[in-house]
């Protein structure tokens, strides 16, 4: 098997990721039908609206690439392929926004009906939130979900909590003038630790990963899911870390992640398979993923860190829709005394 190279070790750079989490709690004020894919929904719902509301130009979102205002541009940052990076061959910088809400029971909602959805946000881009909120209450008067051009699926905005300040509440519908800060979050130094615990990944929305060019769990088999993870995470968060906090960041190439190979593990999981319908490509792709759990091997408990940063920005393409959600579920826990985190890096 082939080792981790050194670079990869030292992760303390992901304490420069900061972002807020935020639960909306949103009311119905029509029925709303929920049979399609609800984040593909609420990402592609939000962008119209906000895009109005920010853009200088008035253009169809495909024409951003010949905007002027470039880099400047919010929606473009958020919906565009936005890329500040000067590398070679360098893709577009991942989102600075994650929209996720859980898989509603009830398919068909009634007026007066309560669902919450979660906005993460990357902390530079707290300017825009007053942006992101107009821009929902705007899209909540036009609608959500199907049938939504028959006067229906309109819902109205009545809190927001703070997810980072043990769900308080920073705004309300009876006191629609006061919204409060939200509070930061990054990865404790806690979490630099080296752990004895055995735990799981628990996917618990469709994740899709690619591995040596196949579709894990559509064209090939989960044998290297453990070592797709972590080049996956990796990669995503190295992205997210050089074009909105660090852009002098060294290019991704030179931490060598072809070198990381991670060992087979026991797994638990199935293929969910699920269609969406694209703005760019007009028509219906497959957005369809797996889900279950798999059961991490303790030896490689150094990359905790990484996985820790999952849980809250997701993992594979479509994150900012909700895709690639996971909990990491302790199984034993062990009261050897951990290793210091100064022997860590």
């Amino acid at each position: 098997m082939k080792k981790i190279t050194h670079p990869l070790i030292d992760l303390s750079w992901l304490k420069e990721i900061q972002f807020y989490s935020l639960k909306l709690l949103v009311r119905a004020t029509s029925a709303i039908d929920f049979s399609r894919d609800i984040g593909s929904a609420l990402r592609g719902g939000l962008g119209y609206p906000f895009k109005n509301l920010v853009c200088e130009i008035d253009h169809p979102p495909e024409n951003c690439h010949q905007c002027h205002a470039g880099e400047r541009c919010a929606f473009n940052r958020f919906y565009g392929n936005w890329n500040p990076l000067d590398w070679h061959h360098s893709p577009a910088a991942p989102r600075p926004f994650i929209l996720h809400a859980p898989e509603q029971r009830q398919r068909i909602l009634q007026p007066g009906d309560i669902f919450s959805f979660k906005l993460l946000l990357l902390s530079p881009y707290l300017p825009v939130f007053a942006q992101l909120m107009s821009a929902l209450v705007k899209f909540g008067g036009t609608g959500i979900g199907r049938r939504r051009k028959q006067q229906t699926g309109t819902f109205e905005l009545i809190a927001i909590h703070d997810l980072n300040q043990n769900n308080k509440v920073i705004f309300n519908l009876q006191k629609p003038h006061s919204v409060e800060k939200p509070a930061l979050f990054c990865l404790p130094d806690s979490d630099f630790i080296l752990r004895r615990q055995r735990f799981r990944l628990h996917f618990l929305s469709r994740t899709r990963l690619v591995f040596d060019k196949k579709l894990l769990g559509k064209q090939t088999s989960y044998a290297a899911l453990n070592t797709a993870v972590i080049q996956s995470l990796f990669r995503r968060f190295y992205l997210l870390y050089a074009a909105h906090f660090n852009p002098n960041s060294p290019p991704l190439h030179q931490f060598g992640l072809e070198l990381i190979e991670l060992p087979q593990s026991s797994h638990r999981l199935q293929w969910r398979e699920s269609m969406r319908r694209s703005v760019n490509h007009k028509n219906q792709v497959p957005q369809g993923g797996f889900v279950g759990t798999v059961d991490w091997p303790q030896e490689y408990n150094l990359l905790y860190p990484l996985l820790k940063l999952g849980q809250y920005l997701h993992l594979s393409k479509s994150a900012t829709m909700g895709l690639g959600a996971y909990r990491i579920e302790f199984k034993k826990i062990s009261h050897a005394k951990p290793q210091s985190a100064q022997s860590f890096f």
